[in-house]
This record gives C-alpha cells, structure tokens and sequence, in this order.
C-alpha cells in the first residue's frame, strides 16, 4: 500500500475524494488494525461518523476537527478523542496534533501500528502560502519520522496544488491514486 513508518503524500481525484478517504481509514483501521490520528479540514467530526463505525472510531482514532470551528454549527460534543481547533493559525494545528498523538500513545499502541492522515493539504492552500504549509509540513514530517509512524498527506489533484505536491515530493514519498488502486 504505502511505506510504512513513513510520511507519504497522496493525490487524489476530486470526484473520488470522500470515497477514496473512507476507504483509507477503513483500510487503516479495519484491515490492518492500526490507530492514529485524523487531522481534517474537510470533513466536520460528524460527518466523518457517519463514514466511519462508531465503535472503530472511538477505539482506534483521535479526530482533530478543524471544519467544525469554521462553519456556525455546533461543536461536536466534547469526546476524549476529538479535538476542535480553528484553522486560521498553524501553530494552533500543530499543538492539537501533538495533543492527539499523545492520547493515542497513552492508549498503548505500538508505534508500528499507528497512524496519521491529514485530510487535505489542498484546504491549507486556502489559507496560507505554499512556502507556509511546506515548512509546516517539514517540521510535522520529521515529527513522523521520528514517531516511526505512517502518515497520509490528502491531496485532492487540481492545479493549485501542483506545486506544492512538487516540492513535497523531494521530502516525502508521492503515491498517485492509480498506484494505491493498482496495488489493492
């Protein structure tokens, strides 16, 4: 599927998005038993529910919920393994990422079978600069590497991200969607 114990990035067509997302945390969760972290922009907590097994969900995943402080619904209700932070500064980002990953190494899982998908680096592009999102995504990465934890970086294929998909390519391993596809 991907490496391991590695950051790699995956792009993916837009008509395929959410499915493809499901499809990825089921496959994380399900078929190879793995927890992590779910970093999303996209996808309020709630709706990632409705895609997801509670029971899964809640056992195998931390959930920080950047879509929910952006729209005038309410916050989901206050879980132990769904953190709500605003998009608007990426510092705020990271610490709730650290946050997650610790609540998710309390629960005693093996570094092996953890993991992080970060759904999508195409909506950092809305409020911030590439230059930005690549050091962000620089320092997150060397955080990952020395977890040795496998992470997926979302990105939905469009032009605007073309350069920024680039230049991480020289950082983290590229997989097109077609590879993943190819190799199930």
């Amino acid at each position: 599927m991907f490496s391991s114990k590695r950051a790699n990035i995956v792009t993916i067509p837009p008509t395929d998005y959410f499915k493809v997302f499901k499809d990825l945390l089921y496959e994380l969760t399900v078929s190879h038993s793995m927890s992590g972290v779910v970093i999303s922009l996209n996808e309020p907590y709630s709706e990632t529910l409705e895609i997801v097994d509670k029971a899964v969900f809640e056992r195998n995943m931390v959930y920080v919920d950047c879509a929910s402080a952006l729209t005038r619904m309410p916050t989901p209700v206050k879980k132990h393994n769904v953190i709500v932070v605003n998009p608007v500064t990426l510092s705020d980002i990271s610490i709730a990422i650290s946050e997650a990953l610790k609540k998710i190494e309390s629960v005693n899982v093996a570094e092996s079978k953890m993991f992080i998908v970060f759904n999508s680096i195409t909506a950092l592009l809305i409020y911030y600069g590439q230059d930005d999102i690549l050091k962000f995504l620089h320092a997150l990465g060397i955080k990952i590497n020395q977890l040795g934890v496998t992470a997926l970086f979302l990105v939905v294929e469009q032009d605007t991200g073309k350069e920024l998909v680039k230049m991480l390519s020289m950082v983290y391993e590229y997989h097109p969607l077609s590879e993943w596809l190819v190799e199930k």
